[in-house]
């Protein structure tokens, strides 16, 4: 069964602004190998 949540517009601004800075965010990890060797040990300090 499907879900569907319908928010109001100022909300799916925010939600659409929150889902584009996380794809950035994986593509630049992506791009740059040597950043998740130093992400890695930041999780792993927790």
């Amino acid at each position: 069964a499907k879900v569907v949540i319908i928010l109001p517009p100022q909300k799916l601004h925010c939600s659409n602004l929150a889902a584009d800075a996380l794809h950035k965010a994986i593509e630049d990890w992506q791009q740059k190998p040597e950043r998740r060797s130093e992400l890695s040990e930041i999780i792993n300090k927790g």
